[in-house]
């Protein structure tokens, strides 16, 4: 009961797997329902996504008869693929037809798998290259936004400084000239004294 209960938990219809699996035991076409403890620590070690994990069901179904050199084989493609669920989808109908890979299909998996990696690798500087060029721009952009406001700080405060010279030099000449009538009134007065004397 717990071997079929494992079946029926990766299973996309679990009632037809259910009658599937016992018939096959009653017809005598499996001597017991396979048991999926070994296929589940290969889903949990290669981290396979639930279409990738419902195939493997499949294969320890059909493979029951001979599943230990099976699933040796399926952790031998895993190992060496970039990508172990698409791989395990890529193989599973050559599994599932009974036979086992080739050596040059089994190295055919190899080298495409090396070159994922690189291609990824690749991929990986080049956004990384691009997310630093783009922060540079960032804070290039951030400077001189910064110095253009500093700039028109400095502009203001020397304007402000500017305005301030000339209320000064007003308020000087104003003085200036106050002093200037003063003066004049001062030597009419001293020119009128000097008349009437005369």
């Amino acid at each position: 009961l717990a071997r079929l209960q494992q079946h029926l938990s990766l299973s996309s219809d679990p009632s037809f797997t259910a009658v599937c699996l016992l018939k096959k035991v009653v017809q005598s076409r499996l001597s017991e329902v396979p048991d999926m403890s070994r296929a589940l620590e290969i889903i949990a070690h290669f981290q396979l996504n639930p279409a990738a994990s419902r195939k493997l069901r499949e294969i320890v179904e059909k493979r029951a008869e001979d599943l230990n050199e099976t699933l040796e084989q399926v952790q031998g493609v895993l190992s060496v693929a970039h990508e172990p669920s698409t791989v395990l989808l890529k193989v599973a109908e050559i599994l599932l037809a009974g036979r086992n890979l080739a050596p040059e299909e089994f190295e055919a998996i190899k080298l495409e798998s090396k070159l994922a990696a690189k291609r990824e690798k690749l991929l990986q500087k080049q956004e990384e290259k691009a997310r630093k060029k783009q922060k540079k721009e960032q804070k290039e952009g951030s400077s001189s936004s910064g110095s253009g406001s500093s700039s028109s700080t400095s502009s203001s405060s020397s304007s402000k400084k500017k305005s301030k010279k000339k209320g000064k030099q007003k308020k000087k000449e104003k003085n200036t000239s106050a002093k200037k009538v003063k003066k004049d009134k001062k030597d009419k007065k001293s020119k009128k004294k000097k008349n009437k004397k005369d």
